[in-house]
């Protein structure tokens, strides 16, 4: 499953879709993977080499150009940052952290 909250996107069940990319956070690059927790809104430690955001959290510009469509998959550039997550279940996205995010999950709006 994606790592990202209200996501239910996944690489298998009744949730796989085709046509979505799973990307493990950048462990080895602190300052990004910061970026990628604070943009994600969650109040989360260092996440596991196992847990995956999806595609669907990056814009178009985070992956690197395919004009031939060789890969089946869409590689992530090195300093892509996630930026699109749902508010809530009513579908409803934002960009970027949430506002009054302060690094807890209790300050979310």
């Amino acid at each position: 499953y994606c790592a990202a909250l209200n996501c239910q996107n996944a690489t298998s069940g009744a949730y796989k879709n085709s046509s979505v990319s799973f990307y493990g956070f950048p462990l080895q690059n602190k300052p990004l993977l910061m970026q990628w927790i604070q943009n994600m809104g969650r109040d989360m430690d260092t996440p596991s080499k196992y847990q995956r955001l999806c595609s669907a959290h990056f814009e178009e510009s985070s992956f690197e150009r395919d004009p031939l469509k060789v890969r089946k998959s869409r590689r992530l550039l090195k300093e892509a940052v996630p930026s699109k997550f749902l508010l809530g279940e009513d579908g409803n996205w934002f960009v970027g952290p949430p506002q009054g995010y302060c690094g807890t999950t209790s300050n979310r709006t």
